[in-house]
């Protein structure tokens, strides 16, 4: 069984630009100094928001080669900086490391994980940025599941605890 830690929330520190605040390699590099234990590991990663005492996920990635080097791609720089523009709030990175990782890597475990949780936080968030492999889910359970905000009740609150899903 492929075993994976979670980490974070770690806080991204953009730097204050013409355009307001934006993410550059300058301030990755900075945010991969700071957390150097995790810079060359592999696993899933999630980039989101923080904002009052939630945390809003926008985009879920895997590693094929580090997290550094994965994160830090001038595409996934510039998603960051697509959302960061339009959202308020701080960015964080979370990050699903994998345990006892040697020899090859098992990309399909990785794309399972990946799919899995994208769909986890397309529920908590249907304004994912990225949606691979996934489609709109035709269902809805009220307060629960894909449904809209605001609809939570007594009994779904007590539902998600005892299924999992708070």
């Amino acid at each position: 069984m492929q075993i994976f830690d979670a980490k974070g929330p770690f806080i991204l520190k953009p730097k204050k630009l013409k355009k307001g605040l934006m993410l550059t390699e300058e301030s990755l590099n900075e945010f991969w100094y700071s957390i150097d234990e995790l810079r060359s590991q592999r696993g899933i990663y999630v980039f989101g928001m923080r904002a009052g005492k939630g945390y809003t996920p926008w985009y879920v990635g895997q590693t094929k080669r580090s997290f550094e080097k994965e994160c830090s791609d001038r595409h996934k720089l510039h998603i960051y900086n697509e959302i960061m523009v339009s959202k308020k709030g701080t960015p964080i990175m979370f990050f699903l490391v994998q345990k006892n990782q040697k020899g090859p890597q098992n990309n399909s475990i990785l794309n399972h994980v990946e799919k899995y949780f994208i769909n986890v936080a397309l529920a908590k968030n249907p304004d994912l940025f990225n949606v691979k492999g996934t489609k709109k889910p035709e269902w809805s359970v009220t307060g629960v599941m894909n449904a809209s905000q605001g609809s939570s009740t007594k009994e779904s609150r007590g539902f998600k605890k005892f299924i999992g899903l708070q």
